[in-house]
């Protein structure tokens, strides 16, 4: 397990060197008598990152210091890294924070939060479908709106920086490039991952920042192209192109709020994350008059393909020697033989397509009943729409409010009948 030196930045073979060859000092194991290093996470000219141990909470923390070289814009970010995260609670997309300040023995700073265990999200969303992918950009928005929410922006949105961890929750981290709202942002970012304002610094940097990088990124997930490469970024020559151009199933709804998120300037964007995950959720996740269920519905085709795929990853995969033996009897095997098996194949291909298109029918009510027998933490997630106004007739009498109509029988018996 590698290491390293946190007063000179040197790399170390493992914790157990005691003395530094570069500095020829001792190496430290732990500072301020409560944080322990255990295993270096990188190495830069001036900050290196390390994984350890707090004494005080009993847990495992992240721990940034800054070597004694580093430089003051570099102590400025520390800074407002720290004061960021005075300003969050534990509730939060964020690690919780634990602790800044100087190192006594090297005079360097340090920032200490806790280390958030998962995958990052690009592992996810390679494993996603379409309609999935963009409920994690939601999820994605509703982290950056939480910075943007307290004047800041992130700056460095990369799928690195976005974690999954294993109960489900996403957890964003990282935040040595945050600014405040309406400063300049030349030189921050990752290549690849910037917005024209953080480029050419024509313009100060804001939440609508941050939503650009994310269409970016969501444009790429959704298509497989990036919307801008090179120089096209800044180049007023270059006109983008439509999603729907390269993949049909992109709705009209959904077109539209990635060309306005990719809008070059910045007066056409949309000002922070949460205006645009209002936009997808009205776009994905709004109620429908019909069912109210506010699950978007997937295709029958992809429906049919995923229950042929379960069907053989749970049966044929675990049989594969029984089915190698199968097809080869059936290679010497007659006509006759040879036509019953093609009919239980095509049979039961009709019978995957068909269970599929059952599947699809009766996902509607389902889904309805679902959502309105869950409680909490699901409907806080997502704007409700408010209540009309009732204002009453001239009359001065007053109206009764009006009762929902009970659910038909038919209806109910529609459920039972395709979930027996």
């Amino acid at each position: 397990m590698s290491f390293a030196c946190i007063r000179c930045g040197a790399r170390l073979q493992n914790s157990g060197v005691r003395v530094c060859p570069k500095c020829t000092k001792a190496v430290l194991l732990s500072f301020m008598a409560r944080f322990e290093l255990r295993q270096v996470l990188s190495i830069g000219r001036e900050v290196v990152s390390f994984k350890g141990y707090d004494r005080k909470s009993g847990k495992l923390v992240f721990i940034r210091v800054l070597l004694p070289t580093a430089t003051r814009a570099t102590l400025e970010q520390l800074l407002r890294e720290s004061n960021f995260f005075h300003d969050c609670g534990p509730d939060d997309p964020f690690p919780v924070f634990r602790d800044a300040g100087r190192i006594r023995e090297t005079g360097g700073a340090y920032l200490a939060v806790d280390y958030v265990e998962g995958k990052t999200v690009d592992g996810a969303l390679s494993k996603l479908g379409f309609t999935h992918k963009v409920r994690l950009f939601k999820d994605i928005l509703s982290a950056l709106a939480a910075v943007h929410s307290r004047g800041y922006v992130y700056g460095n949105t990369h799928p690195r920086h976005f974690i999954v961890r294993s109960d489900g929750t996403l957890r964003l981290v990282d935040f040595l490039s945050v600014l405040r709202n309406g400063v300049s942002g030349v030189g921050y970012g990752i290549r690849g991952y910037q917005a024209p304002e953080q480029k050419s610094g024509s313009e100060p940097v804001s939440g609508a920042t941050d939503v650009f990088v994310v269409g970016m990124w969501m444009f790429h997930e959704l298509v497989g192209k990036w919307p801008y490469r090179g120089r096209a970024l800044v180049s007023p020559k270059y006109r983008l192109k439509p999603p729907s151009n390269y993949l049909r199933r992109i709705t009209p709804a959904l077109n539209g709020i990635l060309m306005t998120a990719l809008a070059r300037d910045v007066s056409k964007r949309y000002d922070d994350a949460e205006k645009m995950r209002e936009a997808l959720w009205h776009c994905f996740g709004a109620s429908t008059v019909i069912d109210d269920s506010g699950v978007p519905f997937e295709p029958m085709w992809f429906t049919a393909a995923c229950n042929a795929f379960r069907f053989a990853q749970t049966v044929l995969r675990p049989l594969k020697t029984v089915a190698i033996f199968l097809f080869l009897l059936l290679l010497r095997s007659g006509p006759v033989v040879k036509w019953l098996v093609g009919s239980t194949a095509v049979l039961g291909i009709a019978g995957i397509v068909m269970g599929s298109w059952l599947q699809y029918s009766s996902s509607a009510p389902i889904k309805a009943g679902r959502r309105q027998e869950s409680t909490g933490t699901q409907e806080a997630d997502f704007p409700r729409p408010s209540p009309k106004r009732d204002f009453g007739s001239s009359s001065g009498v007053s109206r009764e409010p009006a009762q929902p109509a009970p659910p038909s029988k038919s209806a109910s018996c529609y459920v039972k009948f395709f979930t027996w």
